[in-house]
């Protein structure tokens, strides 16, 4: 182990012995690069995380970036404000974030949890709704209780403006047809303005632990890059139907797919975008948003294999409002 990164290890609290065999390496997309590299994929978190065990078990939990990473810095912000918070029905953990001349490390004590994705196929679709409704409801009372000020002051959103810098590249990308084109900017302009909310912003299941019982969210790396309401809840909806649904290549989106539990899920999007003072106008726009995005980040993204199917939801979405159809996410 590099000798810097096993004194920031000591410095950040990890206690014991640290031993090169103790070390369970779980994600590295690459080496950590002496600064932010200069690309359209540069909010990518180039670094690695591991394990350290002790005595066998594992105990902390850590992610190594760039010094100059901002997620990082901005995930242990979250976690400072959030970590200790226990009045919310879900849980966030603390972490201790150190930094030397290149390495930026977080340490947090080892979850001994399951995550959410690995509890969908099969569970009964009523307590999975509410489960992801528990979810949402506490996330989004943590993030506008406690962190509004991190992300934004207040104020507002136009959705068509925060959508243009990736709308572009996913059209271009996507050699959409002129009525495609119209249709999702058409979308995106009527949702109009909309109240600043700090998102998440990567909420899939993945994100989601149980542990004993208690949801904790994790990995708030990318907090505050979109500040569109109901972007995680359409991260998060999306994702739990299509693994409880299971995939059908000729419907690219699982909220476009038919039965109960789809109608559920919509209703409980309907019900949170109604709390949150939006339209079903503006619901089509925010969909959208969130559907490029996702186009845009995930084709960026180094190792992922699934670039496809978000790029046919994005087609899939632009066909369905070229007929004029609006109000997709209406409860039937």
């Amino acid at each position: 182990m590099n000798r810097r990164l096993r004194e920031l290890l000591r410095e950040a609290g990890v206690e014991g012995p640290i031993r090169s065999d103790e070390i369970v390496m779980l994600h590295n997309n690459a080496p950590v690069p002496t600064g932010l590299i200069d690309s359209p994929w540069a909010r990518w978190p180039w670094g690695f995380n591991f394990i350290v065990l002790h005595r066998g078990r594992a105990r902390w939990f850590c992610k190594c970036r760039a010094a100059s990473d901002p997620g990082l810095r901005r995930e242990a912000d979250v976690a400072e404000r959030l970590g200790s918070v226990r009045t919310a029905s879900i849980r966030v953990p603390a972490v201790r974030y150190v930094t030397s001349g290149r390495f930026a490390l977080q340490v947090a004590e080892f979850l001994d949890g399951v995550p959410l994705d690995r509890r969908i196929s099969g569970r009964d679709p009523r307590k999975l709704r509410a489960r992801v409704d528990l979810v949402l409801s506490g996330l989004a009372e943590l993030l506008t209780g406690y962190l509004r000020d991190l992300s934004s002051p207040g104020g507002e959103v136009v959705v068509e403006d925060d959508a243009a810098p990736t709308l572009q590249s996913v059209i271009t990308r996507l050699a959409l047809d002129t009525d495609s084109r119209d249709a999702l900017k058409d979308a995106l302009s009527r949702a109009g303005r909309v109240r600043a909310t700090p998102q998440h912003s990567d909420l899939w299941t993945s994100n989601v632990l149980e542990v004993h019982g208690v949801p904790w969210v994790i990995d708030f790396e990318t907090f505050g890059d979109v500040r569109v309401p109901l972007y995680d809840d359409l991260t998060l909806v999306s994702s739990t139907l299509d693994q409880w649904l299971g995939e059908d290549p000729g419907v690219p989106h699982s909220l476009f797919r038919e039965g109960p539990v789809v109608r559920d899920f919509i209703d409980l999007l309907a019900a949170r975008a109604a709390k949150a003072g939006l339209d079903p106008g503006q619901l089509d726009g925010i969909l959208v948003f969130q559907l490029v995005r996702r186009s845009f980040d995930v084709a960026g993204a180094p190792g992922r294999t699934d670039a496809g199917r978000h790029d046919e939801a994005v087609r899939s979405v632009a066909k369905r409002l070229a007929t004029g159809r609006t109000g997709l996410l209406v409860p039937s």
